[in-house]
């Protein structure tokens, strides 16, 4: 469920930055990144970077996840069936 969330807030960040792109030119709004305490400066593109990165890495982990599910699920029901 959490990598779900995740994927939904990072789809969200993406929508936001492709209706920043398309309301407003690439350097007359500022992104800043989080690091700790502080907010740092941080391009337009490395930003966007960043975010479509995760989104992949997000596709893959809860694709690995289901894939683990399937399996183990398998495996429950060909343990119920040796007992049976």
């Amino acid at each position: 469920r959490k990598l779900a969330t995740y994927l939904t807030e990072t789809t969200f960040v993406k929508r936001e930055f492709d209706v920043l792109n398309s309301t407003t030119t690439p350097n007359t709004s500022k992104i800043f990144k989080k690091v700790g305490p502080i907010l740092v400066p941080e391009s337009h593109k490395a930003a966007q970077q960043t975010v479509s990165q995760r989104i992949e890495l997000l596709q893959r982990q809860i694709a690995e996840q289901e894939a683990l599910l399937t399996r183990l699920e398998a495996s429950i029901v060909e343990k119920r069936q040796v007992l049976q």
